[in-house]
Parts: C-alpha cells; structure tokens; sequence
C-alpha cells in the first residue's frame, strides 16, 4: 500500500502504518488530511514564496523571471513528497497535475500554475472528480494551453 498510496515504504511511513493500527486505519486517516499535522513539512515550504502568490504578483514582478517560479514549483513537489505526513493528497495532487497537464512552456501557464496547484488540484485532489474537472477545465492555466483567447465564433477552437 506504502507504493501507492504514498511515496514508498520509508521505515518512518512503516512505523506510521503500525502506530495508526494497519494499512486500513492509515488509510481511512490519509483520507482526511486535514486531520493530520503536517508542520514539518509546512516549515520546509516556508522560504518558497513563489509558489504562494497570485499569477498577477509573479507576472507583474520584474525580478521575477519564469525559470524561477518552474524552479519553485518543482523544489515545493519533491519537498511536499519528502515531508509531508499527508502522503496520500500528494500522490494524488501530483496524479490529477499530471493527468490534467499543462505545459508550462505554453503562452501564461507558468504564472497561473502555482496558484492553480495551491487552490483548485490540491483543494479537491481527494475530494469529487466533477468538481475537480469544472474547476480544471475553466481554470486560467487551462484555458492558456488550449489556446482559448484565439477561439472565434463561427471558428470555435476545437481543443
């Protein structure tokens, strides 16, 4: 379970599972992640502002530049996956990330990313898939990869 579940079977993560009473009761706690007192990994996250502010703040900030914040973004996911106690949200934060991927690369994605990560994927990453995919499919980044601001009536965009 540790390997899917989590990010693999650390003898900390092991000691976890037998202190919370097995796999199942670990589990049913990873389900409710708000629960569970991630301040280590909270506390390593800490000097990452990038990953904090909104798409305007980093667009707007001229010592600011794009490889910083996809810097950010990926040092705050191998952080979350080392430290943090909520193993299962982030297995699935970074899932649905991917499943709904955007290129960062592509147009305004990268500015509005963070924010899209913090407030619409992580929020609802264990939570409904309909609401996760409404809020997905509408969200800046989103609308940015598929090239929504070149869709024209009768010529709708098709993606």
């Amino acid at each position: 379970m540790a390997s899917r579940a989590a990010y693999g079977p650390t003898p900390s993560l092991v000691h976890e599972i037998r202190q919370a009473g097995g796999p199942r009761a670990w589990l049913d706690t990873q389900l409710r992640p708000d629960r569970i007192d991630d301040s280590e990994a909270e506390s390593q996250l800490a000097d990452l502002a990038l990953v904090r502010r909104t798409a305007k703040d980093l667009r707007d900030d001229p010592l600011i530049s794009g490889g910083m914040v996809a810097r950010e973004l990926r040092v705050a996911t191998v952080l979350r996956a080392a430290w943090t106690r909520r193993q299962l949200l982030e297995v699935m934060t970074q899932f649905w990330s991917e499943h709904f991927s955007v290129s960062i690369d592509s147009g305004g994605v990268l500015w509005h990313k963070p924010w899209e990560d913090r407030n619409l994927i992580r929020p609802e990453a264990l939570g409904s898939f309909e609401t996760l995919l409404q809020s997905v499919a509408s969200s800046p980044s989103m609308l940015f990869y598929l090239d929504q601001s070149s869709s024209r009536a009768p010529n709708v965009n098709e993606n």
